[in-house]
């Protein structure tokens, strides 16, 4: 069996080693990563606290299970939640307890996008840039609307996909600043019901750029406007800002024009529920899940089932217990949800212990460890891009362990 790595994997906090043969990725799927913003409340779907005294209880949840045997919390107030844990169950593979850095949102999406901070010497990198980049990602490798993103040595340009929602462009090299061809784009780029044209730009002197270098970056700037027009045929008409950014990221896969988009369950952080918490959240939750199997539908009938995977993270979660307002406070640790080619389906890997930390676990067997760091967003990243074929340690060094229980075999 041809060999994409060996994992060696030195259990969090004690001194034993083992090894897992993860078979070579035959295909780089199309990712789309969605955004929740705000932070939603993780026990109310994903990590059951059913019972727990220590935990504010919601009336009327329950532990269920959805195809495959999978373990999700059900209620009555959101029947779209157990109509795609009914649908899809056997293709989820939940990651609970992730530590995501803090309180505070902006360090929080930082975390969650950049798993090169910490390294010295690297650039701070979004990973999913990354990831475009390595895997041939087209015209635009890398879509953002809404998204948290951390271009760092990788050029952008800005505008808008309706006149609220923001779209980012990335590309894998960099290009001139906007002062030294301002009048050109802009003539190229006015785009119908966008707005706001390039409203920012990496800053790069043109006496540093090749020629061929910046003629080609030229092209693909210019070509943005018949993209986005053939691909918002219809969209912008849908009420829903995830459904009209999650249909415009499965046409830009259809078309090969980009390899990942990350897009926004909302414009704005509505999750952040310090008040009117159960209500608001459960609404949310209920419209999310909708939303979601209504894209993966539209992305069937666009022949991606296959060849398309789907990462669902929020930068934080939400406290345990109520405040004084019947709102939750913020929480450093979350639930990612991801599904696609070579993930490993039917799976609730990571935990929380009684008071709602994340608990340290064998990234081979997804079994609890007495001791050690808990899941962070840097471990999930690395499994994905080593499902997919792609060096996780040359952008967060050779130290981070993959989730391999995440990964199938084959």
């Amino acid at each position: 069996m041809k060999l994409l790595s060996m994992i060696v994997a030195c259990v969090m906090g004690v001194g034993a080693c083992a090894t897992v043969a993860i078979s070579a990725a035959t295909v780089r799927p199309y990712i789309l990563f969605i955004y929740v913003p705000g932070g939603w409340d993780s026990t109310m779907v994903f990590d059951s606290k059913v019972g727990n005294t220590n935990f504010s209880q919601e009336s009327g949840a329950r532990l269920a299970r959805g195809k495959g045997d999978i373990a999700y919390v059900d209620h009555s107030s959101r029947p779209s939640v157990k109509a795609f844990f009914d649908a899809y169950g056997d293709q989820i593979s939940v990651i609970n307890g992730v530590y995501t850095g803090g309180f505070n949102h902006k360090e929080a999406q930082q975390k969650l996008m950049n798993v090169a901070v910490n390294k010295s010497g690297v650039v701070p990198i979004d990973w999913l840039a990354y990831y475009a980049t390595a895997a041939g990602g087209g015209t635009f490798p890398y879509v953002c609307i809404d998204a948290p993103f951390v271009g760092g040595a990788y050029g952008h340009n800005s505008t808008f996909l309706t006149s609220n929602q923001l779209l980012e462009i990335y590309f894998a090299d960099q290009y001139p600043s906007l002062s030294e061809t301002q009048s050109s784009l802009i003539s190229e780029l006015q785009i119908t019901h966008l707005n706001n044209i390039l409203s920012r730009y990496e800053s790069v002197s043109l006496a540093q750029m090749k020629l061929l270098s910046w003629r080609n970056n030229f092209l693909k700037i210019s070509s943005l406007r018949s993209v986005v027009k053939a691909r918002l045929t219809g969209l912008q008409f849908e009420t829903s800002p995830m459904l009209r950014s999650g249909k415009f990221a499965i046409n830009l896969f259809s078309a090969g024009v980009s390899k990942v988009v990350a897009i926004s369950a909302d414009s704005s952080p509505k999750w952040d529920t310090h008040s009117d918490h159960y209500t608001s959240q459960s609404a949310l939750f209920e419209k999310f899940f909708d939303d979601l199997k209504t894209i993966l539908d539209y992305a069937a009938a666009n022949d991606l089932s296959d060849n398309l995977t789907i990462i669902v993270a929020s930068e934080m979660g939400r406290s345990p217990v109520f405040s004084n307002s019947n709102g939750k406070g913020h929480w450093p640790y979350s639930s990612w949800m991801v599904m696609g080619p070579r993930i490993n389906g039917v799976s609730v890997i990571g935990l929380t212990d009684s008071i709602g930390r994340g608990v340290p676990i064998n990234p081979l067997f997804g079994t609890a460890l007495e001791s050690g760091d808990p899941i962070e967003p840097k471990n999930i990243a690395a499994s994905i891009l080593l499902a997919y074929g792609v060096s996780y340690a040359a952008i967060m060094g050779s130290d981070v362990l993959p989730l391999s229980v995440m990964i199938t075999k084959e």
